[in-house]
């Protein structure tokens, strides 16, 4: 009956859910973690609201979610009846009564998923977030030898400018913190501090994440993906690109984030480089100068969604955005000489900022090389090289010494 009560419930609230919380589901490992969770479980989270558990309910749409819960809930007139129909678990954090344990034990070995809030309340404004972990969810993993996923939210419900937003993730077996020399007690005690820990790492991964995708508000392509889908084959036909690898390894596809740079010809070199690796969408560096020049702030903003940089005052905001976009998993292009090369002479030194940006990002460098077209008709070649590795070649600290010389 309790399942059929949330089946009944997902189903219908789900539309009221998709507005008031508009949840972005992250995942720390999503082939080790997702959304449906198998066999018996016990989930763990931080505790922002009495609606985390509402988000919850939709998160894993899939499983019944049985979550322990305070006292207080069940004493509202409305409220009370509708957790207990949905299978809450009744905490009485007044008593020393245990039988939620044995409840929750029970639910386990019969494959079902537990809930609970370690910290066992809301934590008030000005305390510390999260609060000190209570036992009980290490005390029901260890009798029931059933593995702990940890989830955080960050609380934001109802709000229609923030999003929530939830990050699942990896299983925890608390088997492998286990210390057989110690007593069970002093074992609970460090097994929560441990689980504290995990909610706070996951936690600041969490709100990297979301800074990350805060890069890029809704509708932020919208142009750009209008100009990729109508402009494809026109720049298929007119430019017909041809792209030569060096190595085999060279053909590799980059999904994740990437620096991509490239010698430097003409102002067409990004519009060249975006045909031939139509796969991705590439942030490309532009100088402030030509960003802010209200002829072309349209294409660099809007169109293409550049990113400015100050060539004269290359400050440490300008390089923390550009790293904030290569630890987002985005692509990068930039041209490291610096300016566009008028003679047919090699190419110009190269300004460091292109290792540094690497580094910090910890992405690989791809070189690539426009060849000059001489007359209209010819043929666009871009030609692409091996990624190079920069940490597996200097370590993550590399000397000035050793950045120079990359």
């Amino acid at each position: 009956m309790i399942g059929l009560f949330n089946w009944f419930t997902k189903l219908t609230g789900w539309p009221v859910a998709f507005f008031a919380f508009r949840t972005k589901i992250y995942y720390e490992d999503k082939k080790v973690q997702g959304r449906h969770i198998k066999g018996p479980a016990i989930i763990i989270s931080n505790h922002t609201s009495v609606f985390d558990y509402a988000v919850y309910l939709f998160v894993f749409f899939t499983r019944t979610l049985r979550f322990q819960m305070a006292e207080v809930l069940f004493k509202k007139k409305f409220l009370g009846p509708l957790l207990r129909m949905l299978g809450g678990i009744y905490v009485n954090r007044d008593t020393y009564d245990f039988s939620f344990v044995g409840k929750s034990q029970s639910i386990l070995e019969k494959g079902g998923v537990v809930g609970v809030f370690p910290e066992s309340r809301i934590p008030r404004p000005e305390e510390k977030r999260p609060l000190e972990f209570k036992p009980s969810a290490a005390y029901l993993a260890y009798i029931s030898g059933v593995k702990i996923v940890p989830i955080v939210t960050n609380g934001s419900y109802f709000n229609f400018m923030k999003r929530a937003r939830v990050l699942i993730g990896k299983p925890i077996d608390i088997g492998i913190w286990w210390d057989g020399n110690k007593e069970r007690r002093e074992n609970l005690a460090v097994i929560s501090n441990r689980l504290r820990a995990e909610i706070i790492r996951l936690t600041k991964l969490l709100n990297k994440k979301s800074e990350a995708d805060e890069l890029r508000p809704p509708f932020y392509y919208w142009m750009n993906n209008f100009i990729r889908v109508t402009a494809a084959l026109p720049a298929a036909v007119w430019f017909r690109p041809k792209v030569v690898y060096s190595c085999e390894a060279a053909k590799r596809k980059y999904k994740k984030g990437v620096l991509f740079f490239s010698n430097h010809t003409g102002f067409g070199d990004p519009l060249y480089i975006m045909t031939c690796l139509w796969y991705r969408r590439i942030h490309f560096v532009v100088s402030q100068e030509i960003f802010d020049n209200p002829k072309m702030h349209f294409w660099f903003d809007t169109a293409f969604r550049t990113i400015a940089v100050d060539r004269e005052n290359m400050n440490m905001n300008s390089f923390k955005k550009l790293t904030a976009f290569l630890e987002a998993g985005l692509a990068v292009g930039i041209f490291p000489e610096g300016h566009i090369k008028t003679s047919d002479e090699q190419v110009d030194d190269f300004k460091n900022g292109l290792v540094l940006m690497a580094l910090k990002g910890k992405v690989p460098l791809v070189p690539i090389y426009v060849e000059k077209r001489k007359h209209w008709y010819n043929r666009l070649v871009m030609y692409q090289g091996e990624a190079i590795d920069l940490v597996k070649l200097y370590g993550n600290t590399p000397t000035m010494a050793e950045i120079e010389e990359a």
